[in-house]
């Protein structure tokens, strides 16, 4: 309706009235360039026939002409407005529905879009409110199959929010709220019943202006299309109440793309479901140069009721030792976004079959080692660089394994490709990549640098054995670096209820000397990525026994997060598959970078706060003294004293327990003292009996330099070194075109109202 006074329509106009106060500090202002933009465009379209329409205007009168040039007017404001990446949330409304105030209730049902709501009202596009646009970030996308929600109640879990709650966490080390308020108030301007003056017109003898009467999104977060109903008028300027001489109702259809620029791309994700609360801790977290630009995905769930208190905690709960690594929000170079996106689907697997002894339907666990004078591998360990490559060189392949343990100072699983040749690893198990260990990614050739290879060339998809939700939430990010783990209230995890076990993991405790690169896509949203290290002074040589010997060499490792035991990694596929570690009460250890305070009683036992450092078993003709000790015994070390221990253990079909008695007449405890490794001591001759050698962990590298992208369920470091990665946005353009798929494009998106799908003339002139 319009104002009788000049004054009052100076106040009502679109320009004054919206754009000066969208100036305002709060939320996502619009920026000075946007509104030159808005009134040039408003000016010119109010001045000039656009040719949107197709239609022809010779025999249009010049009122005519003023009320279609006002629709016009309406439809490039809103298209720039909601266009305006700059400021970072106007184009989240091009994925909203709304009616105006002024439509009667009596057509509401005929000329309101379709609205919904779910079983709570706020699944999208939510119940309408006349004349305003709802709060994008209370809205929440259905859940499908209960992806995201896992269980939890509609009232506690809605969905996955349509817009964010909290701005970057970048450089400038804060992360506030998001005024969603503010900018839907200021956007419900549009559609608040009040016509809009165009500038240009209002002392002319033509007086323009328009109404909003709808906004109908039909897609979803990968875009769709958003049909607009607009109204233009020309009005008379002596009356402008009464006055309106031609009018003119339009439907524009137009197309709404999901843009992802690089300063949006994940080059690493993390948290899978509602529950994932505790699913990221970056510590020293590094990009290679502080230029690059990029994002990492916490698609952690922010409360909207509580984003004034969530928000800023952000910077603390993930971790980031130190803000200044993080890319440069002010210069719209990314850093760390909270919301749960949309995550890509597993990509298509090709040419799975038997191109090798690698690949194997069956159980196929690899140890590959390497540390002195000793080697071992198992024969697949250098096969995809070997003939796995050479006699594929022009055939992208997929290789299947279970578990991969590599460690070992300059043990290494090889793997070579090219653009011609690349890899898909189909990992059913657990990674462990420890005490030097690596996986060697190498472009083109075995005489390649380790981490020389595209990372977009290496795919790694992990599958998980089962889809138990308490398996899957066993495992967690300790706050205080590393991977943290949660025993199930309801009972002890025991081999009768083997689904409890956690959810296979990979840990990277070592990516190479020399600033070698890890270099791949890992794609596991179920699955836990750490790099945990615990805080010991040694790690235990992996010792390979040779053919025939009465004592095969024994081996720790990490699975599933957890302390795992190998029989003998140069043995059969039972003798170097990992079975977990049991402490005696049951219980799994977790192989954390906090010592394990769970297994033992310092009161009862003589120590707890204890690692485990290594495994053995005793050998031929030992001194009487040696004899008096368990045959199978492990090294442990007490954080608190600093003191080491021999300590037995039990093999038990498949688990092994440890021992807090006597067993046959048989020691099941002995303390080595604070250096078993002095030479010619006490402790030295005990642990060489039992076939352990000790290296000092300060010999092997700190740092961990990381290539590609990895979309994981708990993305868990540690503050032992640096984290590095590279923020390469070549690479985010090769995965997109290995998968010819953009979803792989996967991070922060903007929306854009860019092709006009149809522009139809609703009712004639008046």
């Amino acid at each position: 309706m319009h104002e009788d006074k000049t004054d009052n329509n100076n106040k009502n106009t679109f320009l004054q009235k919206y754009l000066l106060r969208s100036l305002s500090q709060k939320a996502f202002a619009l920026p000075q360039i946007l509104i030159l933009a808005v009134g040039i465009t408003i000016t010119l379209v109010g001045l000039m026939n656009a040719s949107i329409n197709r239609l022809s205007t010779s025999n249009l009168s010049n009122k005519e002409l003023q009320a279609k040039n006002a629709t016009e007017s309406a439809f490039n404001t809103v298209r720039t407005l909601l266009n305006n990446s700059k400021s970072g949330a106007y184009y989240y409304y091009w994925l909203m529905k709304s009616c105006s105030s002024t439509i009667p209730n009596s057509k509401v049902n005929s000329e309101c879009p379709t609205f919904g709501g779910g079983r709570t009202g706020s699944q999208w596009p939510g119940q309408p409110i006349l004349g305003m646009f709802r709060d994008p970030s209370k809205i929440y996308w259905s859940d499908t199959n209960n992806e995201y929600c896992a269980g939890n109640s509609p009232s506690t879990c809605k969905g996955r929010p349509v817009a964010p709650s909290c701005y970057y966490l970048g450089r400038g080390g804060k992360s506030n709220t998001i005024d969603w308020n503010f900018s839907s108030n200021a956007l419900s301007q549009l559609i608040n019943g009040t016509e809009k003056l165009i500038e240009s017109s209002k002392n002319s003898l033509n007086v323009q202006s328009f109404d909003i009467k709808s906004t109908d999104f039909v897609g979803d977060e990968e875009g769709g299309e958003n049909s607009i109903v607009l109204t233009g008028y020309n009005s008379i300027p002596s009356n402008i109440k009464n006055g309106i001489n031609a009018t003119n109702k339009v439907r524009a259809n137009i197309q709404v793309y999901r843009r992802i620029p690089d300063s949006g791309f994940a080059f690493l994700s993390a948290g899978e479901n509602f529950n994932d609360v505790d699913s990221l801790f970056l510590g020293d977290f590094n990009m290679k140069s502080p230029d690059q630009a990029g994002s990492i995905i916490w698609r952690k769930n922010i409360n909207p009721l509580r984003d004034y208190i969530e928000c800023p905690q952000i910077k603390r709960k993930s971790g980031i030792k130190n803000v200044s690594t993080l890319p440069d929000e002010k210069r719209n170079k990314g850093g760390l976004w909270v919301q749960p996106l949309k995550l890509p689907p597993q990509p298509k697997i090709v040419n799975q079959g038997n191109l090798g002894t690698l690949w194997n339907p069956y159980q196929n666990p690899i140890v590959c080692l390497k540390d002195g004078n000793t080697r071992h591998f198992n024969s697949n360990c250098t096969f995809l660089e070997s003939a796995g490559y050479t006699n594929y060189q022009n055939k992208d392949r997929t290789y299947t394994i279970d578990d991969l343990v590599v460690r070992g100072k300059d043990a290494f699983f090889g793997i070579v490709t090219n653009d011609n040749s690349k890899v898909t690893l189909i990992v059913r198990g657990s990674i462990d990549l420890s005490n030097g260990g690596r996986i060697c990614h190498r472009n083109n050739s075995a005489g390649a640098s380790c981490g020389s290879g595209k990372p977009e060339n290496l795919a790694i998809i992990f599958k998980q054995p089962s889809k138990n939700t308490i398996s899957k939430q066993r495992l967690f990010c300790s706050p205080t670096g590393g991977v943290g783990y949660k025993k199930d209230p309801n009972r002890n995890i025991s081999s009768a209820h083997p689904n409890n076990m956690p959810f296979n993991a990979i840990n990277i405790s070592a990516t190479g000397d020399k600033g070698e690169f890890f270099s791949a896509f890992v794609y596991a949203p179920d699955t836990t990525l750490s790099t945990g290290t615990p805080k010991t002074e040694y790690y235990s040589r992996a010792i390979v026994s040779s053919p025939g010997t009465r004592n095969p060499a024994r081996l720790v490792a990490t699975v599933k997060g957890v302390y795992s035991f190998i029989f003998n990694p140069g043995g059969s596929v039972n003798e170097r598959t990992p079975i977990p570690f049991r402490n005696i009460n049951g219980d799994l250890i977790p192989y954390t970078v906090e010592s394990d305070k769970n297994s033992w009683d310092r009161r009862r036992h003589g120590f707890d706060d204890t690692y485990i450092i290594a495994v053995g078993k005793k050998g031929y003709s030992p001194r009487a003294d040696v004899n008096m000790l368990m045959d199978e015994m492990a090294l442990i070390w007490d954080s608190t004293t600093k003191n080491y221990f021999l300590v037995g253990y039990q093999i038990q079909g498949k688990e092994v327990r440890f021992v807090d008695r006597n067993i046959n007449g048989k020691l099941w405890r002995y303390n080595l003292g604070r250096d078993p490794r002095k030479r010619d001591s006490r402790g030295d001759q005990f642990i060489h009996h039992y076939g352990i050698e000790l290296r000092r962990v300060s010999n092997l590298p700190k740092d961990k330099y990381f290539k590609g992208s990895a979309w994981v369920k708990n993305a868990c470091f540690d503050n032992y070194g640096k984290i590095i990665w590279d923020f390469n946005n070549e690479y985010s353009t090769n995965l997109v075109k290995r998968y010819n798929n953009s979803k792989y494009n996967f991070g922060v998106p903007y929306y854009r109202g860019k092709t006009i799908e149809a522009w139809d003339t609703l009712r004639s002139f008046n």
